[in-house]
């Protein structure tokens, strides 16, 4: 698959991780996506927090989500 192989090539990179649970969960593959999650936290990798940003009457509002 060609997520392990970026895996392989950036296994620093959350981004890479993320996007192997998603393919898993899309496949319905749960322990598969148990273990990569469980690597991610073997190895320390943090997935990158999510961000928004909305103007609103000239002021700029910044919304963040993470895990």
């Amino acid at each position: 698959m060609a997520a392990k192989q970026i895996l392989e090539l950036e296994p620093e990179n959350g981004a890479v991780y993320v996007l192997l649970c998603n393919i898993y969960a899309a496949c319905k593959k749960w322990e598969s996506l148990r273990q990569v999650k469980k690597i991610m936290m073997e190895r320390g990798i943090k997935k990158t927090s999510g961000c928004s940003l909305m103007e609103l009457n000239g002021n700029a509002y910044e919304f963040v989500a993470g895990d």
